[in-house]
């Protein structure tokens, strides 16, 4: 969707071919973009790997331990290869270190942050879903984890860090710690705030996070063909950011409407009666 139909429909952007570096026309590149690894790859493997934590993992510290071992080895297993085409391909998803080559989100280290917050969902439910006090756990622990991942990151970087896509176990303790800093902070502004349209509209992205998601990856994948790729200035993307958005927000809640679900804004008809002034 985010590629091969605009390949297909003949509006894939020249500059996307020269950034891969690629030699000819794109569409030699089908098996290439088709099998392109992000972060839905990302999500469909590591959702194997839960399945097995949930099952046979009780003790919530048990589960943290697994998420920081992935961190932990990460480095030393990345880049593991044989000479197999479509064995490498799954060595790829799991431990690839060349990005963009194919895979922007590895399984080795970024799962760690999915089982992290497997070990926060059994933390929840061990407080009998107490939310306040989950967020000041997660704050001690973000705190704990900055401490802990800061001096690793910044004073050997390049083991523990080396780019956004292929941390290291100090960068993945550090971003960690961030992340949970900045959920905590976000129950902190909204959990005494008044039900209002922001709030109305903040709740409706966060429950339909994965398919908006979707939704405007694909309209910027397609887009790119309309309004160019990497060939305008601040001001003009800036305006394409606000178009996007908007864009994104209209065709979620066609889908609801469609699917009858709950929308963002409801559309009916009225009468003549119903337009008069007051």
């Amino acid at each position: 969707m985010k590629f091969i139909v605009p390949v297909i429909l003949g509006f894939a952007p020249a500059h996307f071919i020269e950034k891969y570096g690629w030699h000819g026309p794109i569409e030699q590149q089908y098996l290439y973009l088709a099998l392109l690894g992000d972060i839905l790859q990302l999500a469909g493997m590591s959702l194997l790997f839960v399945g097995f934590i949930r099952k046979y993992v009780k003790n919530k510290y048990g589960i943290l331990a697994i998420g920081l071992l992935v961190a932990l080895v990460s480095r030393e297993v990345s880049g593991i290869h044989i000479n197999f085409p479509v064995v490498n391909y799954i060595l790829d998803l799991l431990f690839n270190n060349d990005f963009p080559a194919y895979v922007y989100f590895p399984v080795f280290p970024w799962m760690s942050f999915i089982i992290i917050g497997m070990f926060f969902g059994k933390w929840f439910q061990e407080l009998n879903y107490n939310g306040p006090q989950l967020f000041k756990n997660m704050l001690c622990v973000g705190l704990i984890f900055i401490a802990l991942g800061a001096p690793l990151v910044f004073m050997y970087g390049n083991y523990h860090y080396n780019g956004f896509y292929h941390m290291g176990p100090g960068g993945v303790i550090y971003f960690a710690g961030w992340t949970l800093i900045f959920l905590w902070a976000i129950f902190r502004l909204t959990s005494k705030a008044k039900e209002n349209t922001w709030m109305k509209v903040l709740k409706y992205c966060s429950k339909n996070l994965t398919s908006m998601y979707m939704i405007q990856w694909i309209l910027i994948s397609w887009g790119k063909g309309i309004f160019g790729y990497r060939q305008h200035g601040i001001a003009f993307v800036s305006i394409l950011i606000l178009f996007y958005i908007l864009l994104t927000f209209l065709v979620q809640n066609t889908l609801d409407i469609v699917r009858k679900k709950e929308p963002l804004i409801v559309f009916r008809r009225i009468s003549v009666d119903e337009t008069v002034l007051k």
